[in-house]
């Protein structure tokens, strides 16, 4: 009985070690590990904040759009940073907002961007070239963006680039694909 009683405390903190060993634990990010854009759980615009159509000039705040969202596509030569200049924008009206613009579709996201928000303050300029009649914005190629909420954390943001088919090795992510 003794030896048993024995046995038992000597395993209880084997299977302890055990566990905790092979429990999977939270990646350290390193160089090599991909940057994600965070995305609060907080402050959610509820769905009629999500627009359709862009506000009137009359309705919008008269502050000056992100300095980012006006120089965005002057440089070809940057067609590869444009997804990080437009993470960076969305960082922004994350941090005016607490939360990134409701929506996953494009249109939905750049309407947020454009005015279609709390504030009605216009992040991106309306008139700006990349913008489609349908109010989605271009990437160099002439395609539209894709963003993708990877989870309640992370939102993705993808250029199909060059050859305009998504998920190849020529598209343009945030975080970049390994």
């Amino acid at each position: 009985m003794k030896r048993n009683i024995l046995r038992l405390f000597l395993a209880v903190p084997l299977l302890i070690g055990l566990i905790v060993l092979f429990t999977p634990k939270e990646k350290i990010p390193t160089a090599d590990t991909p940057t994600l854009i965070p995305k609060p759980t907080t402050i959610r615009p509820s769905s009629d904040q999500v627009a359709t159509v862009p506000l009137a000039a009359s309705e919008l705040q008269t502050a000056s759009s992100h300095p980012l969202a006006v120089s965005f596509g002057e440089n070809p030569a940057q067609a590869t940073s444009e997804v990080k200049m437009l993470a960076e924008i969305l960082q922004f009206y994350r941090m005016e907002f607490g939360s990134y613009p409701a929506g996953q579709e494009n249109r939905d996201i750049m309407n947020a961007l454009t005015g279609r928000n709390p504030d009605k303050l216009a992040i991106f300029p309306r008139q700006h070239p990349r913008l489609d009649v349908s109010g989605q914005l271009l990437d160099a190629w002439g395609h539209p963006f894709h963003f993708h909420p990877i989870s309640s954390q992370y939102l993705e943001i993808r250029s199909l680039g060059p050859d305009g088919e998504i998920f190849t090795a020529d598209d343009i992510t945030t975080p970049p694909t390994r």
